[in-house]
């Protein structure tokens, strides 16, 4: 995160309510609050939003979402 404000990026921080008590609220420009689940199947929760991100910057970008 320290390398991207320093870069003056923009941050979209996707964490359980604890992950996001910890940061700054001025330094995340958006946040998604995460429900808490087993530590087995959050990889399989937190996947869910990295793929709607990707998916929505595709179109976006008016790129081949497939690709």
């Amino acid at each position: 995160m320290q390398e991207v404000l320093a870069r003056n990026g923009r941050i979209l921080m996707v964490s359980n309510k604890d992950g996001l008590s910890e940061v700054d609220e001025g330094e995340i420009w958006q946040s998604i609050e995460m429900p808490n689940c087993h530590e087995a199947l959050t990889p399989i929760v937190y996947a869910i939003p990295a793929q709607m991100l990707a998916y929505f910057t595709a179109v976006a970008k008016g790129t081949d979402v497939d690709q």
